[in-house]
């Protein structure tokens, strides 16, 4: 007796799909995070005065801490689920990356350095070697994981995009979140400083606010890229 052949057009048991096959084959899923950010956002700021909202979303408030505490969980989670078969060192650049997002979000730097450890500036003024150093190292440390993550996974995620596979699609909200996300961190400012356009406050409170809770949907895309990943779902 031969072997069914499985291919696309192979008919399914008839019945509702289980929550584990409608999160395996859902390859908009990670959508989901950043459409639901929005729509917060703009609850928030129709439900609540705008120093109310602002305080909430202010940074280091009850918005970013969560998204600090999410990126070090995802590096954890990421690191204590790995393979044997998985790429050590792109695993290990991946979480990494990963912790910088979150050092970043507790502006960690800015509590090192009282600056921007990215600045050429903070490396020619007076300053201790030491810190200097360190922050040298570290900014090469992540330089370095981001670079391998890129050209490790860039091109296979450009084809997995090109075949509709899941993880890759999820990759791209990731991306394309985040930089929605900086658009609106910046364009506020871009409005006065380039153009003399001041906001009215209520819009520049909206725009933070969406800036932030979106930054928030940013580990949890990964989150879902994460488990898609490990449950194979790459079509």
């Amino acid at each position: 007796m031969t072997k069914p052949h499985h291919n696309a057009g192979a008919l399914r048991p008839l019945g509702p799909p289980s929550v584990d096959s409608s999160f395996r084959h859902s390859r908009y899923l990670a959508i989901t995070p950043p459409v639901l950010a929005l729509m917060f956002a703009l609850a928030l700021w129709l439900a609540l005065d705008p120093a109310t909202l602002k305080e909430i979303t202010t940074e280091g408030g009850l918005v970013e801490r969560p998204t600090e505490l999410l990126y070090f969980a995802l590096a954890a989670a990421m690191w204590w689920w790995r393979r044997p078969g998985d790429d050590l060192l792109g695993w290990t650049a991946l979480c990494i990356v990963f912790v910088a997002f979150g050092a970043r979000e507790m502006d960690l730097h800015k509590a090192w350095t009282g600056g921007s450890m990215l600045k050429l500036s903070f490396y020619l003024r007076e300053a201790p070697l030491v810190q200097k150093l360190v922050s040298g190292a570290v900014v090469l440390m992540v330089a370095a994981a981001g670079v391998f993550v890129i050209r490790c996974y860039a091109y296979s995620v450009w084809q997995g995009l090109r075949r509709r596979e899941t993880v890759a699609t999820t990759v791209a909200i990731f991306l394309g979140t985040m930089i929605v996300s900086k658009v609106f961190d910046r364009s506020i400012n871009i409005l006065a400083e380039d153009f003399d356009i001041v906001a009215p406050v209520a819009t520049g409170v909206l725009v933070g606010a969406v800036e932030e809770i979106l930054e928030l949907s940013l580990p949890l895309v990964a989150a879902i890229g994460f488990v898609q990943h490990r449950r194979g779902n790459l079509s």
